[in-house]
């Protein structure tokens, strides 16, 4: 007799790190040039860090939201 386990997709490998990551594709790496060039290397490091925080509090809720 064999038990096969099946893997399932949790909270964090099925909902947060997708998210995450497209998030995080869009907002980090497809406008750090633009922002840099336009509110100098201060303000374009602060917008991304507030863009960081507003990500992982999206990805945190679409989480939440999902997993309940």
């Amino acid at each position: 007799m064999s038990v096969e386990k099946v893997r399932r997709f949790g909270t964090f490998e099925g909902v947060f790190l997708p998210t995450i990551l497209s998030i995080f594709g869009v907002i980090l790496f497809l406008r750090t040039g633009w922002a840099v060039g336009n509110a100098g290397l201060f303000n374009a490091l602060l917008i991304l860090v507030v863009s960081e925080f507003i990500s992982l509090t999206t990805a945190f809720s679409l989480s939440a939201v999902s997993t309940t």
